[in-house]
């Protein structure tokens, strides 16, 4: 198993992720390029709002990061 450090840099490895979005692929028990094949994204892109959403968080919502654009 990745640690936590091991998977960001990985995830970050994808064209359009950065920290905040490889965090929050973690956060929702994503590790690796590998946890994201046949997964759907609508599905991941709910998760990680309900993720936050139960941790308090707020996102602030940007032209290109955290919409539902992401996930495409």
């Amino acid at each position: 198993m990745l640690t936590k450090q091991q998977a960001i840099k990985e995830l970050k490895q994808i064209r359009g992720v950065g920290i905040s979005i490889a965090n929050d692929l973690w956060n929702i028990g994503i590790t690796s390029i590998k946890d994201l094949k046949a997964k759907d994204p609508e599905l991941l892109y709910h998760q990680s709002n309900k993720f936050a959403s139960c941790k308090g968080k707020t996102k602030k919502r940007r032209s290109g990061r955290g919409g539902p654009c992401v996930i495409f």
